[in-house]
């Protein structure tokens, strides 16, 4: 009871000398004349912009701003008084409860604030002994250790939890991705593999058709014997039941009829379909393998850099067409002066890689393949492996390719074919040419390539037109 009396007293005094207008105890404290106390400098501070007249900010009074104010001595000595007292010595939990005494002691030894007569005490008299404020210090210095410590741990939590945040972030989008990346990968692989059905089902159909014709001109061949010998059965039954003279007449020309008979045996049709279905060559077997590896399918855009003045190239880099007359470029050593050729822009070294380019076989002379980057792109071009270039040629209504200058060989006609795939094994060194409408192999070379080949076209009449097809 009497430590809450004490308190209430010291927080009494402490409300006096407390300023109304800064909450803070009196700084040369004022009186006006209205009986208002406040800090000379908070007064001066809200009556600088008056002149003559000023109000009280408390009770709004109004007085001569001369003659408002004058020193409070007795004020000043009021909070001289209470600021000898701490927030702390207001505190009740330091008031001792046995002796009811301020606790201005830190007992060692038990860690616990204690009053003078504490110290006094059996309890206590032994222990060593601390002011309060040096235990205060003490210990605000270990807070202080400690605090700077958590602060520094959490610091770095909040450093590992925005790293672990954007991690998870980056992680987010790398799935998502990812899971474009597999999703396109199985689009593609679901086309790839609806094309091998279709092949498939085309290749048991054309099976179908040639075992058949076969069966059908074995089962003719055996109708047409079976035809002939129950003919020679029934006239010889009929020439055995006759009797005497009339069983000799005509019976050597029946019986050399039946010697000079002979069965053609057709030959029996083994057909293994599975294993004629399934020989495909190469090419299409790793065609197939797209649906479960990754193949390089290239999006061709064209070079204009290298082609020839008389070669168009289209904006978006997808269609090439011969004009009839040469457009007027700037000299440049990329391009092709004399021969209408035209690179793509993608160079490739190793790995496998294959396109598909639509062709006009309207056009009556062109070629496509690929080209070494060092070939020659002045004066005439040679179309063969020697010059760097593997091409596959059309002319008038055939496919040819050149292995030498002297040599030109006519390939085996394809039909109708609205679309050639190009398909480069950087690693085996082979670039092969298949119909990308029934997947038939037109033709392969096979040749050591010892440096970076890009697509190569050759658009050698006025009309010819290349459109490069999306991978």
């Amino acid at each position: 009871m009497a430590a809450n009396n004490f308190s209430h007293t010291v927080h009494s005094l402490q409300e006096k000398a407390t300023c109304p207008l800064c909450s803070k105890f009196y700084t040369d404290p004022v009186t006006a004349k209205c009986g208002h106390c406040y800090c000379q400098a908070c007064i001066d501070l809200k009556w600088r912009k008056s002149r003559s007249v000023v109000q009280c900010p408390i009770c709004d009074k109004r007085f001569l701003k001369k003659y408002s104010i004058r020193p409070n001595p007795e004020l000043a000595n009021l909070v001289a008084i209470a600021t000898q007292f701490s927030s702390e010595d207001l505190d009740v939990s330091r008031i001792c409860e046995e002796h009811k005494g301020i606790m201005k002691l830190f007992c060692q030894t038990e860690r616990m604030p204690i009053c003078v007569s504490c110290k006094e005490s059996n309890e206590h008299q032994d222990h060593p002994t601390i002011p309060i404020n040096e235990a205060v210090q003490e210990y605000k210095s270990k807070c202080e250790v400690h605090l700077d410590r958590l602060k520094r741990k959490r610091e770095k939590m909040v450093h590992l939890t925005a790293i672990t945040e954007h991690r998870a972030h980056e992680l987010e989008k790398k799935i998502k991705l990812e899971r474009h990346r597999v999703e396109a990968e199985f689009a593609q692989k679901q086309e790839f593999l609806d094309i091998d059905r279709q092949i498939f089902l085309s290749r048991i159909e054309l099976e179908e058709k040639v075992v058949m014709q076969k069966m059908e001109a074995n089962l003719n061949l055996l109708n047409e014997q079976t035809s002939t010998m129950d003919q020679l059965l029934s006239e010889m039954e009929r020439k055995s039941t006759q009797k005497g003279a009339h069983l000799l007449v005509g019976l050597d020309r029946i019986l050399d009829r039946c010697e000079s008979i002979k069965m053609e045996v057709p030959e029996l049709i083994h057909v293994d379909i599975r294993s004629n279905i399934c020989n495909l060559p190469r090419q299409y077997l790793i065609l197939r393998e797209l649906a479960k590896t990754k193949v390089n399918l290239v999006d061709l855009m064209l070079d204009p850099e290298t082609a020839h003045p008389s070669i168009a190239v289209s904006q978006d880099l997808k269609n090439a067409t011969c004009m009839s007359e040469n457009k007027d470029l700037p000299n440049n050593p990329k391009r092709f002066d004399t021969s209408p050729c035209v690179l793509g822009t993608e160079g490739f070294t190793v790995d496998i890689h294959f396109w598909h380019v639509e062709v006009d076989f309207a056009s009556s002379l062109w070629a496509l393949g690929v080209a070494t980057k060092s070939v020659r792109r002045r004066g005439p071009l040679c179309l063969i492996p020697e010059e760097g270039v593997w091409a596959l040629e059309f002319d008038q209504d055939h496919f040819q390719i050149h292995t030498s200058p002297e040599s030109c060989d006519q390939l085996p006609h394809h039909g109708n074919v609205s679309c050639i795939g190009v398909f480069l094994d950087c690693d085996c060194g082979q670039v092969s040419f298949y119909s990308a409408d029934t997947m038939s192999l037109i033709h392969t070379f096979s040749h050591t390539i010892n440096e970076e080949v890009f697509p190569f076209f050759y658009l050698g009449s006025e009309g010819v037109h290349f459109t490069m097809c999306p991978p």
